[in-house]
């Protein structure tokens, strides 16, 4: 249950909320201005002209048929293409190089395929005469892919010296595996008989590159051809930074090997440092007890003391010994205030005073932890905890002064919807009229397409207060010249649907010339079409990686004005499939279908056969208990792969919705339950009487949860505009 505030707490709180009050009016007044340093956010003017947000063929994804009209030889260049990738060779060769090619933004890639498949028939030296032809001054992506195609016909024909050679004049910085580049060098310089310089390349790839795939042949090749002659002469500082990395990155099992074997030759602050990471790789791995006792030597004393305590602290916690456990982070803080490990001490006390539901400490623990580190990088979360508790005990000129000071100190952070929203709501709750229907003008002007603005203009127009002005605006269109070099190419191999081929142009552009927005809503306009092609193999990663790219590339998308992107690139951020099985199964149950696709799109992002790690599966991710339990409702016979059947998935999972809805009541409250359970649900609810629709969200303990249920409440308004509307088709592109 959660804990009452303690007395002295609430004193000193009551005394604090005049002054605080009596500042806040005197600052907001009559104004109707929000807080001082509280303005609505700066975008970046949209581009002009739909054609200017992305390199893609002019075409609109809500129309079906392939991306724009394309010439008969192009649909031949594709089909080849496939044939020579399944190592059809002799029959993809003469599509590759027929009429029509040589004339088009494709000639090149014409020849670079030619050359593939000539590679595949073993006829290298027409093969070599292909790739040549392609000439040093192309751009893009074949700058790369072509010496990496010579060095391997070269190696097929017997001659590793040139190989070799070719692979020697590749540069690292247009390459998007360099990695591989050093493993192919390996190999050719090995193949020549040149075993020094083939472990120099093999090392660099074991070293430069640990956590890659290819990693695991360098060593293998290492061992192979290394000798006490060819030893390398800074081994041991090659082998620390090849074992820090693989701890940097989480890599226990790796790591933890890695420094046991320096360990045993390293003396002095190396060998401290060692003996420190093999503890704390202890604790990674759960083992506590003995994480805590290798930690011991390191608590007293040394330049990593405090790295060595919080570590300890942790694994204390870890045995369930909690008064220790605090007093050690208490002991930790005090000796060493102001280092980075004592900020991480004091946000995990305050989630462990959360998840142990006393609310008072967990206040105390965030409020020192703001006190301490105001810019640190837990600042954010704690502002809200501090605020949210200061509003649920009805201290709202506490609650609006944190929010507000926060949202004026972290312009960017994610919690700075929720930050204003709440302040609007606490000077709502302190008679501040204007004030309040400020705030809720910013919120509605910068997240007017999201939960929190949704919420704030519908308060304003239930009021009928001036509406949150629009903030995106439109450029003039510049000229029509190429933004980079390789533009073309991008946009004829997504016209024809290469859309692996135009990634790997893409991808190139970003590392030779820069990110952009246009090159980011390429990627994720490619991957939105690969993803929802019958039979993808990648589906679920595509879809779900485009929305995620398309929203960083254009967040305009969220504020006042952001409705005037074009519609194709809100529908990269907002896809849709299965719509008339969704519409179907809505409306025999009564349910909004809006938010039916919401949840769907946020369950699975419309793949019907993936599977989660809680072993969900399916469009609306029903566990096979449930499953089962709702198959044996409407007298289905129950299998694994009846939730795989995006029907049968779609008419149990809005089933098992419809009676959580009418279980519980409320929209928020069912999907609070489909994503936390029933029965956290109903103690929820239990715990929270009389709490509003928009309080209970926020304070629902899981931050995943809380998250979940605004994400979809929110985004069925979006699909409710957009497909509801007439923005945009309901027509899947899968079933185009």
């Amino acid at each position: 249950m959660r804990q009452p505030a303690l007395a002295a707490v609430a004193a000193v709180s009551t005394a604090l909320a005049p002054a605080l009050a009596a500042r806040a009016q005197d600052r907001f007044a009559d104004s109707g201005t929000a807080s001082s340093g509280i303005t609505t956010t700066s975008h970046a003017p949209l581009p002009g002209h739909p054609s200017l947000y992305w390199f893609v063929p002019d075409v609109s994804v809500s129309r079906p048929g392939r991306a724009g009209a394309v010439e008969p030889a192009m649909v031949r260049f594709a089909r080849g293409v496939e044939l020579i990738d399944k190592d059809e060779w002799a029959a993809g060769l003469p599509l590759v190089t027929g009429p029509g090619i040589g004339e088009s933004p494709l000639a090149d890639y014409g020849r670079f395929y030619a050359g593939i498949a000539l590679t595949g028939l073993r006829r290298f030296e027409e093969a070599e005469a292909a790739f040549k032809a392609i000439g040093g001054g192309v751009t893009g992506y074949l700058a790369a892919a072509v010496p990496l195609r010579r060095a391997e016909v070269a190696i097929a024909a017997g001659d590793p010296d040139r190989a070799a050679d070719i692979l020697e004049d590749l540069s690292d910085e247009t390459l998007r595996s360099p990695e591989e580049v050093w493993l192919r060098l390996g190999a050719a310089r090995e193949a020549a008989d040149d075993p020094a310089r083939a472990l120099a390349a093999y090392r660099r790839v074991y070293y430069g590159f640990p956590l890659s795939a290819q990693a695991a042949d360098a060593q293998t090749a290492i061992e192979r051809l290394e000798t006490p002659a060819l030893q390398a002469g800074d081994r041991f500082k090659q082998e620390l930074d090849r074992a820090k990395a693989l701890f940097a990155a989480g890599r226990w099992a790796q790591a933890r090997p890695a420094f046991s074997a320096l360990g045993r030759a390293a003396a002095g602050e190396d060998g401290r440092l060692i003996a420190l990471r093999l503890a704390e790789i202890e604790y990674s791995l759960g083992r506590h007890r003995a994480a805590r006792e290798a930690l011991r030597p390191f608590v007293r004393g040394g330049e990593r003391e405090a790295e060595a305590r919080f570590f300890h602290l942790s694994a204390t916690r870890g045995l369930g010994e909690r008064e220790s456990y605090v007093e050690l982070v208490r002991g930790l803080v005090a000796d060493h205030p102001s280092s980075s490990w004592s900020e991480e001490a004091l946000n995990n006390l305050a989630s462990y005073y959360v998840t142990e539901e006393d609310d008072v400490e967990a206040d105390r623990a965030f409020r020192e932890l703001a006190q301490r580190f105001p810019r640190g990088r837990y600042a954010e979360r704690a502002a809200w905890k501090i605020g949210w508790w200061a509003y649920q005990q009805r201290r709202f000129a506490d609650a609006a002064e944190t929010f507000e000071t926060a949202a004026a100190a972290f312009p960017r952070a994610d919690y700075r919807p929720s930050w204003l929203y709440w302040s609007g709501r606490s000077r709502d709750q302190l008679s501040q009229r204007a004030a309040a229907h400020a705030l809720y003008r910013v919120v509605g002007s910068d997240y007017l397409n999201s939960y929190y603005g949704r919420l704030a203009t519908a308060l304003l127009a239930e009021r009928r207060e001036a509406a949150p002005r629009p903030i995106v605006v439109s450029e003039p269109a510049p000229g029509a010249a190429p933004r980079v070099p390789n533009e073309a190419a991008v946009r004829a191999l997504a016209a024809v649907e290469l859309y692996d081929a135009a990634l790997d142009e893409v991808e190139y552009a970003r590392r030779a010339w820069g990110d952009s927005a246009a090159l980011q809503a390429t990627v994720a306009w490619i991957r939105h079409r690969r993803g929802l092609r019958p039979g993808a193999p990648d589906r679920f990663a595509d879809v779900r990686g485009a929305i995620t790219i398309m929203r960083r590339a254009y967040p305009q998308f969220m504020a006042a004005g952001g409705e005037q992107l074009p519609p194709d690139v809100l529908r990269v951020i907002f896809p849709l499939d299965y719509w008339p099985l969704i519409r179907k199964y809505s409306e025999a149950h009564g349910l909004d279908p809006y938010l039916m696709t919401a949840l769907i799109a946020q369950e699975s992002t419309f793949t019907p056969d993936v599977r989660s790690a809680a072993n969900a599966v399916g469009l609306m991710q029903l566990i096979p208990a449930t499953g089962r339990r709702y198959a044996s409702k409407l007298g289905l016979r129950y299998s694994a792969r009846l939730l795989t059947q995006p029907e049968t998935n779609i008419r149990l999972g809005m089933r098992y919705f419809k009676d959580l809805m009418r279980r519980f009541g409320g929209a928020h409250y069912a999907l609070a339950s489909y994503n936390a359970g029933e029965s956290r649900i109903a103690r929820w609810i239990a715990e929270r009487p009389g709490f509003s629709q928009d309080e209970f969200i926020d304070d629902i303990p899981f931050p995943e949860t809380q998250n979940y249920v605004k994400r979809i409440l929110g985004t069925a308004d979006d699909y409710r505009r957009l497909y509801g509307g007439g923005i945009l088709s309901t027509t899947s592109l899968a079933a185009r």
